[in-house]
């Protein structure tokens, strides 16, 4: 061994704990490595602290707990003057209801000529949400009929025969989404979607590629009114948006690329789709700030694929029961008091207290 190398043996084995075991030479480290020693936090050290901690691990979010059995209870108006149903809804344990939550995402390019094809896709994947862009629909269009599920929101272009349009369905009985507002001027729906105790806002949203670019002004907007109120962000559609660096499957880096990546940023978002949605290249896009989404390409309805995306959350369980309960304030009360001074009570004064009262209850 040579002189230097003793020399740095020596130096490991004098700094270490006195309370410690001191490592022999072959197994201690070739070179001696000190102490990190720390100093006082960063400001953005702070501000990350400063953060609730479901928004904390950006890009994503912690998805909280949700193995545990959260009841909450739903009175509905008594269809019966004795009698009504309550409607209990409880978060289901990941562990016996391992089915998450599944968001389908799909480009159809005039719904109507593709419902049948939708319609069949959706039978086999069977998705609680389903966002469609360039749905082609109008006002002459009013009633909408998908085998399974029910609109929750639309927004076309405009109210003549358009090529735009975005629509958002759900599956019957999944009862979670809830619409909140369209967007004004570009073709996009919010929505919130209810999970136990966890709010997930939803964007369905559609860009044509031809929009006039306003470094998304109205996006940030609408976001700073609703992302306070969430726990999880899911915005999705077809954004014809170019970006190598980011998205891969680009033609090249485009100024709205760069923009759409730093509103992302901004707000701890990540795009989760990896693969290329309309030929060779990535236009529809899931954005998201829920750790453990994920996203698969599907096969295709008209000249795009669909997106699955798939939330960590368990299904919402509802079941529904009923129960007798009584209406005092329509008893008959005056019927009540003309038999209660019918009853004996003699027996009252005979035998203990004890016994008195058991004659009550037994005559109540």
């Amino acid at each position: 061994m040579s002189q230097s190398q003793r020399l740095v043996d020596s130096l490991s084995n004098d700094a270490a704990p006195s309370g410690c075991a001191r490592l022999p030479p072959a197994l201690q480290p070739v070179g001696s490595r000190r102490l990190r020693r720390r100093g006082p936090r960063s400001q953005l050290a702070c501000l990350h602290r400063s953060v609730p901690k479901h928004r904390r691990a950006l890009p994503g979010m912690c998805p909280g707990e949700a193995g545990h059995v959260m009841p909450v209870s739903h009175f509905s108006q008594p269809s019966q003057r004795d009698n009504f149903q309550i409607r209990e809804t409880h978060l289901a344990d990941a562990a016996s209801s391992p089915d998450d939550v599944c968001i389908y995402l799909i480009n159809i390019q005039c719904f109507l000529a593709h419902l049948a094809e939708l319609s069949f896709q959706l039978e086999i994947h069977r998705p609680h949400v389903v966002c469609i862009q360039e749905t082609w629909l109008d006002e002459s269009h009013k009633e909408i009929n998908v085998p399974g599920y029910e609109v929750v929101a639309r927004r076309d272009r405009h109210a003549g025969s358009n090529r735009g349009g975005v629509l958002t369905l759900q599956r019957k009985g999944f009862n979670g989404l809830v619409f909140i507002d369209n967007a004004k001027e570009e073709e996009r729906s919010w929505m919130f979607l209810k999970l136990g105790l966890e709010t997930i806002l939803i964007g369905n949203w559609y860009r044509p590629g031809a929009s006039t670019f306003d470094g998304f002004t109205n996006l940030y907007a609408e976001m700073a009114v609703y992302f306070p109120q969430v726990s999880g962000v899911m915005l999705m559609g077809d954004l014809n948006i170019h970006h190598i660096r980011w998205l891969k499957y680009s033609n090249q880096n485009t100024t709205i690329g760069a923009e759409m990546k730093m509103f992302c940023d901004f707000h701890g978002l990540q795009q989760i789709v990896k693969a290329p949605t309309r030929n060779e290249y990535l236009l529809d896009l899931a954005i998201t700030d829920i750790v453990g989404s994920s996203a698969q390409v599907l096969p295709k309805i008209a000249d795009h694929n669909a997106v699955k995306v798939i939330l960590p959350f368990p299904e919402i369980k509802e079941q529904v029961t009923t129960r007798e309960v009584w209406h005092l304030k329509e008893a008959n009360w005056k019927e009540l008091e003309q038999e209660l001074q019918n009853i004996d009570w003699s027996p009252l004064k005979n035998g203990t207290a004890e016994h008195a009262v058991n004659y009550f209850l037994d005559v109540l």
